[in-house]
Parts: structure tokens; sequence; C-alpha cells
């Protein structure tokens, strides 16, 4: 990792490491090792994390590389140009020097951005370093200034090993005591393709449930056998899926509408299931609904569903999960992009992520939904107009997240009659005037808005519906 290619492909001294290879063999692994090794603490001032999203936004990427520089919990204004952004980063690294940013699964949409952005955060000071994971070579090509860590998938000595620290908790495993589960396990090993993501994911499976019976039934399943999986799904992951109880299968699929690399926040996103009435109370313990959300999506982190980001509050779903998450839901949850397939005609749960004027335009044949979320970038007012016709077709819809969408000044008209929404994220919009909330609404985000600002707003609502929303509120 030490040899360089020539300073001509460096820009500001920033010097740039791919790490490359398939879903599932552990890039993001060795990068997180690589990030909180000891011995980097002395050489490097800040050390940021960003998740890269298919849909790359330059200005996104700086955001969040500030963000993460200034640490997690700072406050980030979203409203900043790109321009402004730059010059933050500029002033923080001019003046700190040496930094290590880690570029999480880069795809090619990046590369003909890649010397802009390199351009917007260099430095001075030489010694900063990018560590890239992706999975294309041509991404890997032409980011790199110094030699690509290539991965590939464990041989089998490597592999049994770590599939059986994940299946029995140790890898020094007494033969005598478990000749049955050791002849079971390593026939199941062998199907798994030397993939540390699988080991991970059906190791863990089979520790959750040590019989022989469940085990032998993982062995014979007939998903290792089908040659038309689903979207490609590899069969270790739709296993993993049918061993979910029902309410579980039902929140994950969820899940799909979600962009590739999205960070999940937990408690928004258990607020998104109960709103929808995926969780139910236990009659065991009178446990309150978050509480049964919260151990729900904590057994789906168990499993590997998620996975901690480095924002101890936030968690990503690796793209093979989401690709299983996206093929189990696909008649009821939508992710609509300018370059989407067809929608079935009864999706429900609806995610936004277009930009062109026509783009926007063809969301109208969309009705009877359940959630509406927004992502991207919007800069006609166009796309409120085509929202607030959605909500008319949809008078059961639950869950409204507009955050972000700073061409919303104004509360969209329909809302206020959507007896059922109990779900609404307004976060770093423009709206000023709260006044029109439907009576059953439960949790509302407002990110982004200045307390004083959010307790003006609400003064002029009813009693019963102040109390109810700042109860809720998330600032």
């Amino acid at each position: 990792m030490s040899a360089k290619l020539g300073s001509r492909f460096r820009i500001g001294g920033v010097d740039v490491i791919p790490i490359v290879g398939m879903s599932g063999v552990g890039k993001t692994t060795l990068a997180q090792v690589i990030y909180n090794h000891g011995s980097l603490k002395g050489h490097f001032r800040h050390k940021a994390w960003v998740y890269i999203s298919k849909q790359f936004s330059m200005k996104r990427t700086l955001q969040e590389m500030l963000h993460s520089f200034k640490g997690n919990d700072s406050s980030l204004n979203y409203s900043d140009s790109l321009e402004i952004v730059v010059d933050n980063i500029q002033s923080l690294i001019q003046h700190d020097g040496r930094y290590l940013l880690v570029l999480d699964s880069v795809w090619d949409e990046m590369c003909d951005r890649w010397s802009s952005l390199l351009t917007a955060i260099a430095c001075e000071v030489p010694g900063s370093v990018v560590l890239v994971t992706t999975q294309s070579k041509r991404v890997a090509d032409t980011v790199m200034t110094m030699c690509q860590v290539p991965l590939a998938p464990l041989p089998w000595e490597s592999f049994w090993p770590a599939f059986k620290y994940y299946a029995f908790g140790t890898t020094s495993v007494v033969a005598e005591n478990n000749q049955i589960h050791l002849s079971i396990g390593e026939q199941i090993a062998k199907k798994l393709d030397g993939l540390p993501l699988a080991a991970k994911v059906i190791g863990h499976l089979l520790r959750s449930r040590s019989t022989v019976e469940h085990w032998r039934s993982i062995l014979e399943s007939d998903w290792w056998d089908r040659s038309e999986v689903l979207c490609d799904i590899l069969p270790f992951m739709r296993i993993s899926y049918q061993d979910l109880q029902p309410r579980q299968r039902q929140s994950f699929a969820f899940c799909s509408i979600f962009p590739q690399n999205y960070l999940f926040d937990k408690d928004r996103l258990v607020n998104m299931w109960i709103s929808h009435d995926f969780i139910e109370h236990s009659e065991s313990d009178g446990s309150r609904l978050e509480d049964v959300g919260n151990k729900m999506f904590d057994e789906l982190v168990q499993r590997s569903f998620f996975q901690s980001a480095f924002d101890t509050k936030k968690y990503t779903m690796h793209d093979l999960v989401r690709a299983l998450a996206i093929a189990v839901s696909s008649y009821d949850c939508f992710h609509h992009k300018e370059t989407s397939q067809r929608a079935s005609p009864t999706a429900r749960h609806l995610a936004l992520q277009v930009g062109n004027q026509l783009s926007i335009h063809e969301l109208n044949k969309y009705k009877n939904l359940r959630t509406i979320l927004l992502f991207g970038h919007y800069d006609s007012n166009a796309i409120c107009d085509v929202v607030d016709n959605m909500l008319a077709k949809s008078r059961s819809i639950r869950v409204i997240d507009l955050s972000h969408l700073e061409v919303l000044t104004n509360m969209l008209p329909n809302i206020a009659s959507l007896r059922k929404l109990r779900f609404l994220d307004l976060s770093f919009t423009r709206v000023r005037n709260f006044r029109n909330f439907p009576y059953n609404l439960q949790v509302l985000y407002l990110r982004g808005y200045a307390r004083n600002t959010i307790l003006r707003a609400l003064i002029g609502l009813p009693t019963y519906a102040t109390c109810m929303l700042m109860l809720q509120l998330s600032l």
C-alpha cells in the first residue's frame, strides 16, 4: 500500500487508496479496521467517514464530510451553498492539517466529478489520505494515486475458522462434543463461496438456534439449488429472511424504499413502523410500542440486516441485504427514480428521487398510497403540486417525509384532511405556517428550525394539538 503511482495523479498532496472487490468480500470491514487503528490517532488531525449514494451529489458528500470532521453531533446547515461548504472545509483542513477520509461504496457516477471533488478537499499540508471502497474497477482506476487493494473471497483455510466463530462463538470447537454440528456446518460453509458477509449472516442464524434439526433444515433448504433466485439474491440471504417472524419481514421489506447507502436513524424508522401498525403490543409484559420496535430493530442488527455506522445513532444496509428487501417487497414498495421500471399497481409505499420536470409530472399516476418519502434535490416547486395531487388520491396515507424540500414554503393543502396521517417530517423545509395539521398526527420532525420559531408557529394551534405535537416533537 505504500507504492505511489506518481504525483501527476495527485491534487493538493492527497493520496487516494481504492479497496476494490465484489459485494460481501469485506471492503467496508477492512476500511473500518484501518480507520479505527490506534496508530493513526497521532498522524491525522481529523477523520471522516462518508457513505456515497449511487445518485452522487457533490454538495451532500462535502456536507457529510464536514459534518463528520466536526463530530456527528454538530449542527449542519443544509441550505448553505456549495461554495460556502467548500470554503468551510478548506478553512478547517488548511488550519488543522492532515486528515483521513473514507468514501464508502463509490459507484461509476462519481468518476466524472472526481477531479472537482478532490480539488475541493485538497490540502496544502501533505499526508492526507482518502480510502475509497468500490465494486467498480473503473472507479478504482480513476481515483487511485497509490496501489489498489483488491479483495477476493476468502480461501477455505481462512473462511472455515471465520464461519466457526460466528456459528459456534469460537474458532476452537471441541470436535468430540460437536461432531454432528461440525459436519453440517462444514457442508453449509462450503456453499457460501468464501464470502465473509455470508459467514456472518448464516453463522448468526445457526447460533440463534443450536438444535441439529434447525441446522439440518438450513442445509437442506431448497434455496441452495435454485438457479432462478430472485433478482440474483444469494441463497444465504433468502434463507436468513425466511427465518424472520412475519412482523419482522414486513418491517424489513418496508426499508426497500430507502436509497442505497441511506443512513437509518433507529428511532425515526421505528416511528414509521409504528405509524403503519407493523409493531404490536407485547401482551406478556405490557411494553410500549417504541420498546417493542427497538427490540425488533436490534434483532435485525444482530442478524446483519442492518450494520452500525460510525455515527452511533445511525445504521446502514448492505447492498446485498437491500437487494433482498427489494425482491421481497416489489408488490408493496417502490423507489421511483428517473430510470425506474414501471411500478406495481399495488404499490402502497413510495419513495421519490427525480429531478427533471418531465419525470416529476410522471408521478401524477400514483394513488392509494400509505407512504411518500422524498429524496434528492428539487429546484422546481412543481414537485409540491404533484405531491399534493398524490395526497388527494391517497386518503389513507400514514407516513410523509418532505424533509430537505427547500422549495416547500407553505403546508400542502391536502395534508390537513389526511385523517390517518401519523408521521410527518418537514425538517429543513421553509414552511412557516404550521396551523393545518391533521387531527391524529403522532410524530412531527422539524429539524433545522430554531426552537423559538417552532414555538411561535405552534401558538395558534388548538390546545389539544399543541400538547400532542410538542410531546412528539423531534429537533
